[in-house]
């Protein structure tokens, strides 16, 4: 049977109730915005199908366990179980379920039963605003014969027909007895319940309210803690703390206040109760707050609920406040309306306006059309003024550039060339000397095997290549790595341990310097003029063939 309940339709309709259920009490934990909360109950109400499918479900699956019970005492308890799904929702169903339970009640002959029946049958007379006919079953019920949890719900429909009658009749002159008499009667009903209980901390809210209300009070603080949110006691337990606080005072208890209403409409409608009457005094509240349209809203919605029930001193409750609330907003519509000409008029005099101003400026932007045309013209040709003096000056950096590094190389090579001459002539000096006193030693022989040594030569050379390598080098640090780029890896230079440049490089190194002429540079070298021309030779092992080598070589720059 389970199964058949868990459909794939109610499936979706809980998982839609789900998230709404999320949704509220995520508001409620956070204590989130009364203006958060309406809009919460906004999303409830316009979504209160879902809860009214889920209950019918609920009950059409009992109702098709009812079909299938022989026993009367089955039936019974499952009789009972529909009356308390249908008790705030559907009041001719209720009657209809007592009758039942009247009709085995009757076919047992079970005297407990039979009391049972008409304590229900008192308590949703009541509720349904048949006051007369409540109080008579209660009068003809024989007290002594009630055993004592039909006392507990006997107390409790007396207490419940006083509070109606006190609501009902809402006049200071008539309503003493009715006050009393409900007292006394939550007294009674505190006897027979469990302390610490939420039910008993709810009735002694009501006991305590009239001669001890901040115990009151507290006790109703302490039940909302232990029930659950979204239920019928949920509701009417924030609906009756809300009545502790006070709306005109512009603080915190103005909002407290309107926290609980929302909420106990908000578990009114999650309980699927229509019997109910948090979402009437929010909508009161709201009027008086000057929030029109949600009152109307509201209290059209407690209309509702109030003929489904047939709760007929409900009705006329709603009934006297309706006109108050139709008649502001139909005020506040016609408030509207009339704003809504004024803008009306406002918005065709500045469209007039816009038309005329739209004209005046198109004539203005033809004249600026014309204007822009002939700046335009003027720009581009300043444009191609600029651009010709954009050329200019590249060139114009390009020689500066080659002027200032030709004056850089200048200036080192004139330094390191004076002190290349002062070397040589110390040299000179030293051989001079050497040279005397090896003649006056007469020690020629020795003196010419000296001179005619290759090695001497050689180790000049050493040393005159050594003293290139490091003052190009030190202007050009990165001039193998960059000369490496230019060339086809497969042709890179990879030099020996200690070596700076060797004859290949020292030939693309002069060249870098500005020495182009084959002879001057195989002089230098110390090598043939066609070597020189085979090095200077790179086709087929540059990267980039389509500029002259020599040209990529003398951009290397330091």
């Amino acid at each position: 049977m389970i199964n058949q309940f868990l459909t794939s339709d109610s499936v979706k309709k809980a998982i839609l109730l789900i998230f709404i259920i999320i949704q509220c009490s995520v508001s409620f934990a956070h204590s989130a915005s009364t203006d958060s909360l309406l809009n919460v109950l906004d999303n409830i109400l316009k979504n209160q199908k879902v809860y009214i499918d889920l209950k019918n479900e609920k009950i059409n699956f009992l109702r098709n366990e009812l079909a299938n019970q022989t026993l009367p005492e089955r039936k019974y308890e499952i009789n009972n179980r529909i009356i308390e799904e249908y008790q705030y929702y559907i009041s001719d169903s209720v009657l209809a379920y007592i009758e039942h339970n009247r009709i085995l009640a009757e076919q047992t002959d079970n005297v407990d039963w039979k009391l049972e029946n008409r304590l229900q049958l008192s308590y949703i007379l009541s509720s349904t605003g048949l006051f007369s006919e409540s109080k008579k079953i209660l009068d003809a019920i024989p007290f002594s014969k009630l055993n004592r949890k039909l006392r507990l719900e006997y107390f409790k429909c007396c207490e419940l027909y006083n509070v109606h009658m006190q609501e009902y009749i809402n006049d200071n002159r008539f309503i003493g007895q009715y006050l009393k008499n409900a007292f006394m009667y939550r007294d009674s009903v505190l006897s027979y319940l469990t302390k610490g209980t939420p039910d008993y901390l709810f009735w002694s809210f009501k006991a305590d309210i009239g001669t001890r209300p901040e115990d009151a009070k507290q006790d109703l603080i302490e039940c909302l803690k232990a029930i659950k949110f979204g239920t019928h006691f949920y509701a009417g337990t924030s609906y009756c703390l809300a009545l502790f606080y006070n709306e005109y005072n512009g603080g915190k208890e103005r909002e407290e206040k309107l926290t609980l209403l929302i909420n106990s409409a908000i578990s009114d409608v999650m309980s699927v109760t229509k019997e109910n009457m948090a979402l009437m005094s929010l909508a009161s509240f709201l009027f008086k707050v000057g929030d029109i349209q949600r009152a109307y809203k509201y209290t059209l919605y407690a209309l509702d609920d109030a003929n489904f029930y047939q709760a007929r001193y409900r009705n006329f409750q709603i009934g006297q406040m309706m006109p108050i609330v139709e008649k502001a907003y139909q005020q506040r519509s016609d408030e509207q309306k009339k704003r809504l000409q004024l803008y009306l008029i406002g918005i065709s005099l500045l469209t007039i306006v816009l038309i005329i101003l739209t004209a005046f400026t198109r004539k203005q932007m033809n004249n600026l059309a014309k204007a822009r045309q002939s700046l335009n013209r003027m720009n581009d040709d300043l444009q191609h003024m600029n651009n010709s003096l954009q050329v200019m000056n590249d060139n114009l950096n390009d020689v500066n550039r080659k002027l200032s590094e030709s004056n850089e190389v200048k200036v080192e090579y004139i330094g390191r060339f004076l002190d290349l001459c002062s070397d040589y002539i110390d040299k000179l000096e030293s051989n001079q000397k050497l040279v005397s006193r090896k003649i006056i030693a007469g020690q020629v022989d020795e003196l010419y095997r000296m001179v005619s040594s290759p090695n001497v030569i050689e180790k000049e050379i050493k040393t005159l290549y050594e003293y290139f390598d490091n003052a190009f080098l030190q202007l050009y640090p990165d001039f193998v790595e960059q000369f490496n780029k230019l060339l086809r890896e497969e042709n890179h230079f990879k030099l020996r341990k200690n070596e700076k440049l060797n004859t290949e490089l020292r030939t693309f190194a002069l060249i870098r310097l500005g020495i182009t002429d084959n002879a001057k540079i195989a002089a230098f070298l110390r090598c043939s003029i066609q070597t020189v021309y085979n090095y200077r030779c790179k086709k087929g092992k540059a990267v980039d063939e389509t500029e002259d080598f020599e040209d990529q070589v003398r951009r290397i720059v330091s």
